[in-house]
């Protein structure tokens, strides 16, 4: 399967140039997690990601912008894109023909494909991490947003006494203008019960499903008491390195809608 057939054509971009609000209002409200950089001639120059235009708050788009992007032809294999944007630590790759930018593939695009084509055989016990980026629901959501920012991690696991809260991202803190509100707190912004959550057993590819069909970047793991405990998280990179090492990159037959049945 080459890339051509994974990629969004023609994606949003921005220019080194381009006020760095600017940016940032189409990250959150096109619901992006990056942007591709690119010259005056369709030239790749870098990529801007949510956290790193976040963080920065003002000035240009050039100076929050990693210069350092992982590119690939459009005539690729998806299986050598997918390992060169995963070890890498990109949330994207950029598809560049004839020096211009004609396509992106994000870790959503890889998640979409994987609950396509993964065996049902394999579980989320297999890949979840118990190494989990989380914060108790009474800290400050500048901690929260401060902890997103210095992390290579897209979501935050809030809880309450390991009991699963909620989920934050960068967009929700910015969005509620977490660094201007010292009395706001995790637990003030998640929303109860509207996060996906899986188990153990749960096959890996529903986990990706979820993850597409609610647009995060991770679901916890938790325990099959009723109680809601987290004893992990599986992350859209998780799915991809079980999409790597499975081989099960080609063609699928199922969409995320038979997935979740």
């Amino acid at each position: 399967m080459q890339i051509r057939e994974l990629m969004t054509a023609d994606p949003v971009s921005t220019t080194p140039e381009s006020e760095l609000a600017d940016s940032l209002r189409v990250l959150h409200e096109r619901r992006f997690r990056s942007l591709p950089v690119v010259g005056a001639d369709g030239a790749v120059l870098g990529l801007l990601t949510e956290a790193r235009a976040a963080a920065a708050h003002q000035g240009k788009v050039a100076e929050a912008m990693s210069p350092d992007v992982v590119t690939a032809r459009p005539d690729e294999m998806v299986v050598d894109v997918l390992n060169r944007g995963q070890w890498a630590m990109q949330e994207a790759v950029l598809v560049v023909a004839d020096g211009r930018l004609v396509g992106i593939v994000t870790e959503s695009d890889a998640c979409r494909h994987a609950a396509n084509v993964l065996s049902d055989d394999l579980s989320v016990e297999d890949h979840a991490n118990t190494s989990m980026v989380c914060i108790e629901g009474s800290r400050p959501a500048q901690e929260a947003l401060e902890r997103l920012r210095r992390s290579f991690v897209h979501d935050l696991v809030v809880l309450d006494d390991r009991v699963l809260h909620g989920i934050l991202s960068v967009r929700d803190l910015v969005a509620a203008r977490a660094d201007e509100d010292e009395s706001l707190t995790c637990r003030q912004l998640v929303r109860e019960g509207t996060h996906p959550t899986v188990q153990w057993d749960t096959p890996l590819r529903k986990a990706a499903a979820l993850m597409v069909e609610h647009d995060v970047a991770c679901v916890p793991v938790v325990s099959d008491d009723g109680q809601q405990r987290v004893e992990a998280v599986v992350s859209r990179g998780d799915v991809i390195r079980a999409l790597l090492i499975s081989g099960e990159v080609g063609e699928g037959d199922k969409s995320i809608e038979d997935v979740l049945l």
